[in-house]
């Protein structure tokens, strides 16, 4: 029953971004829609939106005695060396709009706080779970067997401080 009303509450949560998505992908094919590097209230607005959607995430699952994480997911750095090691320099634009929201969105956690004290013990900073020495992206945002290994144990480390 619960597993039901979970599926419905994440269907009706991500509904949203896949239409948006979709009208995206009809304007721009190639899928370059990484232009809110010059457009700081773009950033501001997305990185807003974000954390509003964890926010409302975290209250459903509050409502329902459930635990609720909004991870901030690590990305590779444009300056670290697993980037140069990977010579994606065709990704630099999209990595730049990661390194511009990503302090958008902490900010925005900060502000959600003031307000609800309690939804600050369901934000999780991942960003910073890679090391921006090791090699353990094979692209902008995907991990190696290796990578995918150490962010299961953090997510592990969240599992058993809530037992």
């Amino acid at each position: 029953d619960k597993i039901i009303k979970f599926k419905k509450i994440s269907k009706f949560l991500k509904d949203p971004y896949i239409l948006i998505s979709k009208k995206l992908l009809k304007k721009n094919p190639a899928g370059k829609s990484f232009v809110c590097i010059n457009n700081n209230d773009k950033s501001r607005r997305i990185a807003k939106q974000l954390v509003n959607n964890w926010h409302i995430a975290f209250l459903i699952a509050q409502s329902y005695d459930a635990q609720f994480y909004a991870i901030l997911q690590p990305y590779i750095d444009i300056n670290g060396l697993n980037f140069k090691n990977l010579n994606l320099t065709s990704n630099t634009e999209e990595l730049r709009t990661y390194a511009k929201v990503y302090p958008l969105i902490k900010e925005e956690v900060k502000k959600k706080c003031l307000i609800d004290p309690f939804f600050c013990s369901a934000f999780i900073d991942g960003s910073n779970w890679i090391k921006p020495n090791k090699n353990l992206f094979f692209d902008t945002v995907h991990l190696t067997e290796e990578g995918n290994y150490l962010i299961v144990d953090e997510l592990s480390k969240l599992d058993n401080n809530t037992d």
